[in-house]
């Protein structure tokens, strides 16, 4: 309440005597004081309005007037018409002002403006960039819509993306073990943040791996090797360009070995050679790094050699891809054939030959005659694709969820939590908005202070004959309030409808020097509001924002229900209150209920959406029986777009294991055609579905051969059916590669195997190259994709200079096609856990709404079906 001020005006009375000059006195009964009083309440959220009063008093009597508000330090407010709204934290002081009478209230009300509504923080981060096996600390600074610090609301959390299993978040602190560009924010639901990207930088060296290139059995006389590494640090990440000096040393025979270039030799003598590498300069632990390769050069035979075999190449398949390589023999070579093509051999032991591609592993088989008929075959493999994803970062879209309007909005709230709008329904009809209304209105009081509403003045003097006062009491919401959830382009739509929402009022005064106190109700046919949520991928992560300029309220028949009060207080104060101040009151807070909650609840559903299926981290059983592979499994959510039938999320993934060789790679092999994405139909009763692309597998299946999960020594005791005294030493060059067949059956390519074969049939310690065709069929268990029925459709087998029996060849290719059998089975079984599965979890915060916190909602139910390139899962939404 502002402090009065008081202005006395005198009405002078010119009284003069017959026939003297004397001035009159003055007549102080004349005298009309007035005072002009402010009223506002002591303290406001920053957005919202201050409602300030002004009356006058007029020889005693109070009058509510409409004056003019001034406000001192305006920056910290704004205007909205007339009304004043507070916008900057701090004290302002408020004060009415008729200028037409020359009236200014000259002690102003004061009104402290708070923060309102959390609605950005900003994020920092440092220290940028930081070491592997380091932490880095967040600083979140939130803010309300204008600006003001908040210090005493919700403390955001921290999120990093991408997800990966090695980093750990602790609060606002990040122990982070996996290298990469990594973007962090404050989360808050229902508040916008900012991009606060840093960088994770390799530790010091730990481990050094080494691939020859090409990686063959056995060189030819002449032939040219590089040896590639790489090294990485405690965690696994590679350390890019490090210093690594290699030595070559004869370990049998006297060959000489001719330096080229670096890392590469050509090796002009026949023996056997080891390649030691040590990594040069500071390493972990001070730890002496070094590791060895052997290289076995053998002329024997028409030796075969392909330039670039087993290694990737960018090219779209289906086109032609010219394989170049040597044949080479003392005795000269008498003709070769590729792929049952005769081709040309120079005289240099050259030759080329086209072949026509398809994607993934392409196998050439290749024969050459020396002069005595002696044959030699080998089998050359390359990869083919025109897209690879990256193994840094996840591999977008390859994992799709579709909510139909349905899955959205069913229209139904009496059959459980089963779409996203039961979510809000909860939510207005919870105590919570009742509460809010009731709290808000409280905090209103007095609804009109008392004062002077109608007076008759004369000369002699003004005379109140009716005066009123309103103060709120209570509330009353009678009605189940309804709300529908709606898709529109790139967002959701929320009308929630409010029935017969009621205020209750005290009215009390005086009517011709009577007293009356009476109490009513003000009461509303209904209260609507509308708003649109707009949805997008906000630094890696879904995100809801309110639609600027979306939001509308809407208030309907108002009605008045009050007894003992004169006619014409109700006419003329209860009935333009309700219908103004009153009705605008409780449309905003009911506007601003809604709004504030729907954007925080839907924000925080929809950003918590995560793959729980697969476990941060997980382990994959070897196919020798010897232990686990550590498997990392991250994501990053790489695009969201909405219609107004379905909305459709893309999240990408990513699969990480320390590498345990150095074989040259670009990427994880995706097939051309259809697009990584899918949009799957849906035909009611489902509403949902999910998409995993192939990739995924090809993802999971490249990190396994990078870990070497494919290089391993296999006998009966880990692989059921192989006859005794039989095993293998494995070594693959290429990671295997699934696909779905235009019949939309799951298919499995191996190729680059080079074994080491014992068996009492077959010459001791056979080297043997391996690649095969497979398919299976697939179905879905809890879920988990289950493959069974492994056929091998073709086997490509080669054993460079050996020459086998009839009898031998047919042993060797019944064991390998044992082998192979497991391997497949294996591969497709064991590579994941289970399918990647998106839901959302229901935050803690909603429980005050009587939502089940940390239910997961997602897909229910599901059938399984195949396309090409994905495994689709088709569910109605609800609680997992």
């Amino acid at each position: 309440m502002g402090i009065r001020s008081r202005v006395a005006l005198f009405a002078v009375g010119l009284f003069a005597a017959c026939g003297d000059n004397l001035e009159p006195e003055q007549d102080i009964d004349s005298s009309v004081v007035i005072e002009l009083d402010t009223s506002a309440p002591t303290q406001v959220k920053a957005g919202e309005m201050i409602a300030v009063t002004c009356t006058l008093l007029e020889n005693g009597i109070t009058t509510m007037v409409a004056a003019d508000v001034r406000v001192v330090a305006e920056e910290n407010i704004f205007r909205e018409g007339k009304a004043v709204m507070a916008r900057k934290v701090g004290v302002v002081e408020v004060s009415c002002a008729l200028p037409g009478r020359g009236l200014v209230d000259p002690t102003p009300a004061l009104v402290e403006i708070v923060h309102g509504t959390a609605a950005n923080v900003v994020t920092t981060v440092t220290p940028d960039p930081v070491v592997a096996g380091n932490s880095v600390a967040a600083t979140c600074v939130v803010y309300d819509g204008f600006g003001n610090i908040i210090e005493d609301g919700d403390e955001p959390s921290l999120s990093v993306s991408p997800i990966d299993a090695g980093n750990e978040l602790t609060g606002l602190t990040a122990f982070m073990t996996r290298a990469g560009h990594y973007t962090a924010r404050c989360d808050l639901p229902g508040t916008s943040t900012n991009n606060a990207g840093f960088d994770v930088i390799p530790n010091l060296p730990a481990s050094i791996v080494l691939a020859r290139w090409p990686d063959l059995p056995i060189y030819a006389v002449g032939s040219i090797v590089d040896v590639t590494h790489i090294v990485s640090d405690r965690y696994g990440n590679e350390i890019l360009e490090p210093s690594v000096i290699k030595t070559v040393t004869p370990t049998v025979g006297p060959g000489p070995a001719v330096h080229m270039l670096a890392g590469q030799w050509r090796y002009d003598g026949e023996g056997r050679y080891t390649v030691l590498a040590t990594v040069d300069g500071p390493t972990d632990m001070n730890v002496a790094l070094s590791a060895s390769v052997e290289i076995l050069v053998n002329s024997r035979g028409p030796a075969i050699s392909c330039i670039g075999d087993a290694s990737m190449i960018n090219m779209t398949p289906g086109g032609t891809y010219t394989v170049n390589g040597n044949a080479n023999d003392a005795n000269g070579v008498q003709s070769l054939t590729v792929n049952g093509s005769a081709v040309t051999v120079a005289n240099d032991g050259s030759f080329s030959a086209n072949i026509s591609t398809r994607f993934g592993i392409n196998f050439v088989d290749i024969t050459a005659l020396d002069t005595f008929d002696q044959p030699t075959t080998k089998v050359c493999t390359f990869l083919v694709s025109n897209r690879y994803g990256v193994t840094q970062t996840p591999i977008a879209d390859t994992v799709s969820l579709k909510l139909t309007q349905n899955a959205v909005d069913d229209g139904n709230r009496t059959n459980g939590l089963n779409s996203l709008d039961d979510i809000l329904y909860a939510i207005i009809n919870s105590a919570g908005l009742s509460n809010t209304l009731h709290n808000s209105l409280l905090a209103a009081n007095p609804i009109k202070p008392s004062s002077c509403d109608s007076q008759t003045c004369t000369f002699l003097g003004c005379v109140c004959w009716a005066s009123s006062g309103v103060t709120y009491l209570d509330r009353d919401l009678p009605g189940t309030n309804t709300v529908s959830l709606q898709l529109v382009p790139n967002g959701l739509t929320a009308n929630v409808y409010i029935p017969n929402p009621a205020v209750r009022l005290n009215v009390a005064g005086r009517i011709a020097g009577i007293p009356y106190n009476s109490t009513g109700w003000v009461r509303f046919s209904y209260v609507s509001v509308g708003l649109t949520l707009d949805l997008a991928i906000v630094n890696s992560r879904p995100k809801i924002t309110v639609r600027p300029g979306s939001v509308t309220a809407d208030v309907g028949t108002v009605t008045t229900d009050f007894n003992g009060v004169d006619g014409w207080i109700i006419d003329n104060i209860i009935v333009p209150l309700a219908q103004g101040y009153i009705r605008d009151l409780v449309r905003n807070i009911i506007r601003d209920f809604v709004t504030n909650n729907f954007n925080a609840a839907l924000d925080g559903v929809i950003g918590s959406l995560d793959i729980n299926t697969l476990g941060a981290t997980f382990n994959v059983p070897r196919i020798d029986g010897s232990g686990n592979v550590p498997m990392s499994f991250g994501l990053g959510f790489s695009s969201v777009a909405t219609s107004s039938t379905r909305v459709l999320f893309g999240i990408g993934t990513r699969f990480s294991t320390t590498a345990a060789n150095a074989f040259p790679t670009l990427g994880v092999a995706l097939p051309p055609t259809p697009n990584v994405l899918s949009d799957p139909s849906i035909v009611s009763p489902a509403n949902t579905a999910v998409a995993a692309h192939v990739g995924v597998l090809n993802g999971a299946l490249h990190a396994l051969w990078r870990a070497n999960y494919f290089s391993a020594t296999v006998s009966g005791t880990t692989i059921p059916g192989l006859p005794a005294g039989v095993s293998f030493v494995l070594n693959t060059r290429l990671p295997p590669i699934a696909l779905i067949s235009a019949a939309s059956i799951p298919q499995l390519q191996f190729g680059a195997m080079d074994l080491t074969v014992i068996h009492p049939s077959l010459p001791p310690n056979l080297s043997v190259t391996l690649g095969a065709d497979a398919h299976a069929t697939v179905n879905l268990v809890g879920n988990d994709l289950v493959f069974g029925g492994v056929v091998i459709d073709a086997l490509h087998v080669s054993t460079d200079a050996i020459n086998l029996t009839p009898q031998q060849q047919m042993d060797l290719e019944t064991v390998l096609l044992t082998l192979l059998q497991d391997l497949v089975n294996q591969s497709l079984n064991d590579v994941l856990p289970a399918i990647p599965i998106p839901s959302f979890t229901l935050p803690a915060s909603l429980s005050t709404f009587g939502l089940p916190a940390g239910a997961r909602l997602g897909i229910v139910t599901p059938t399984l079906t195949t396309t090409p390139q994905h495994f689709t899962l088709r569910g109605r939404f609800g609680v997992q």
